[in-house]
């Protein structure tokens, strides 16, 4: 028995028994996936053979736990999940793939206590043993700096900061589309009379007359932001709460990636933006993928940074528990470009990889160009 759904599915006996109530095996024969179970002579032929296409979650426990590991959504799960339902799926996340959106969303994220830590780590010297995570905890229990606060800015300043000179027509248009999909919220900087206190209220939260957010004092919608101001209020941009979370988490490049990688695997299935793994024996988490889908029948995976460097852990960890669970390929994806050290590690361990073993998972770089669509993907990536 074979069939198109069949591409939904590894190629691994592991989650026969998922699709079908006897036993029962799963091959590749003729660059085609197949099932196959036995029946008694004596038996009548069933009338009908039941198909069951497993949820996303139950095929991944299946086939992790048949290798000894256990496996859970990431924290980055959700967050990439909701953007992406924001733009209208996956294929509606293109809205996000260029230069300019990616530095609007950057502008208009706040920066938070994840990206000090990842600083101070890096500057300050004898924490080469203190995780990041310790780091971050640290700052945030001082206190010193509020999480994901809106960062408002007119389409003016905007433009002002961008490094990518697109003429003013073409960075409105990007803007609107990030507006439109609500990643992008609207609004003013208002200052209450009466407290003084500014604060930043979204169209939708407006009306000729607005109740101070502070002292709860009503009071008629300026039409200057002073009473020495000679424009009106400019429009201003910030970003959804939603979004701020997912640029703190590191989520636009998996969305990119995604969004990319679609290019040459239209039909993916099982799309899960963020696993993590543990050996079935421990009791802390090991390592996780930054995504994970089923394109015919065979597991691609991505380690994805907004940065250029690649850690030992990315290698050690990460890349050999795709080999280990006999995954198609593997993606090593950077929105900022790679450094040489880090270039250097991701093909050493291909190299490796390719030593061992021929039929062994291959490994890709994807960096910046293929990203927003300036530059082709590795034509070697299985098609």
């Amino acid at each position: 028995m074979r069939g198109d759904f069949l591409d939904q599915i590894p190629c691994d006996n592991s989650l026969a028994a998922l699709l079908i109530p006897r036993p029962a095996t799963i091959s590749r024969r003729f660059d085609a996936v197949w099932v196959s179970y036995r029946t008694q002579l004596t038996e009548k032929p069933p009338e009908r053979i039941e198909i069951n296409l497993p949820s996303t979650w139950t095929l991944y426990e299946r086939y992790f736990g048949s290798r000894g590991y256990v496996v859970r959504p990431s924290d980055k799960l959700s967050y990439t999940n909701a953007l992406f339902d924001l733009a209208g799926g996956l294929g509606g996340g293109a809205v996000f793939r260029s230069r300019v959106a990616a530095e609007i969303l950057d502008l208009l994220s706040d920066k938070s206590t994840k990206k000090l830590a990842q600083e101070i780590k890096r500057q300050v010297a004898g924490l080469d043993k203190i995780s990041v995570e310790d780091v971050e905890n640290a700052v945030a229990a001082a206190g010193a700096i509020p999480r994901y606060q809106r960062v408002p800015y007119s389409f003016l300043n905007l433009y002002s900061m961008l490094k990518s000179k697109l003429d003013h027509a073409q960075c409105l248009q990007i803007l609107s589309a990030l507006v439109n999909v609500g990643a992008i919220h609207r609004g003013f900087n208002i200052t209450c009379p009466r407290c003084n206190v500014t604060l930043w209220y979204g169209l939708n939260n407006l009306s000729e007359r607005i109740t101070c957010a502070g002292c709860l004092t009503p009071f008629p919608l300026p039409l200057a932001a002073s009473s020495q101001a000679k424009e009106d209020l400019p429009v201003q941009y910030a970003l959804n709460p939603l979004t701020n979370r997912a640029m703190d988490q590191d989520v636009l490049p998996v969305l990119l990636a995604l969004e990319t990688l679609r290019e040459i695997h239209p039909q993916m299935y099982h799309v899960a933006p963020g696993v993590a793994f543990r050996p079935a024996q421990a009791s802390a988490v090991e390592g996780d993928f930054d995504f994970l889908y089923v394109y015919k029948s065979a597991l691609y995976a991505g380690e994805c940074k907004s940065g250029g460097r690649v850690s030992e852990k990315d290698i050690s960890t990460t890349l050999r528990v795709a080999r280990a669970m006999g995954f198609r390929a593997f993606f090593f994806v950077s929105l900022a470009g790679f450094s040489e050290e880090s270039l250097r590690l991701i093909e050493q361990a291909a190299s490796a990889g390719d030593r061992d073993d021929a039929s062994s998972c291959q490994v890709f770089i994807i960096e910046v160009d293929c990203l927003f669509g300036e530059a082709s993907l590795p034509k070697s990536i299985p098609r």
